[in-house]
């Protein structure tokens, strides 16, 4: 949709955790880029945060403060599939 708008640039904030989606990261804006013909920017936090008190995440786990790691790896991926290491 952006790209039919005239967007050259689309950039794709995230703040992803966890093993299922990692995999995936890599491809998530080179595809977007290749499919609509634009530069997709896919930035995604690093690290680990814990909150003071404990909370659930409806995923039937018990009761946690860590909410998991942060896997990081921006990139910019351009229209032809080529991205940034």
């Amino acid at each position: 949709m952006y790209g039919v708008n005239g967007a050259e640039i689309v950039f794709n904030p995230s703040a992803t955790v966890g093993a299922l989606s990692e995999p995936l990261w890599s491809i998530e804006a080179r595809n977007a880029a290749i499919a609509n013909s634009y530069f997709a920017v896919g930035i995604n936090r690093v690290g680990t945060e814990a909150f003071p008190n404990e909370f659930t995440s409806g995923d039937g786990k018990p009761a946690h403060k860590n909410f998991g790691h942060f896997y990081g790896s921006s990139y910019i991926a351009s229209p032809d599939g080529s991205r940034t290491p």
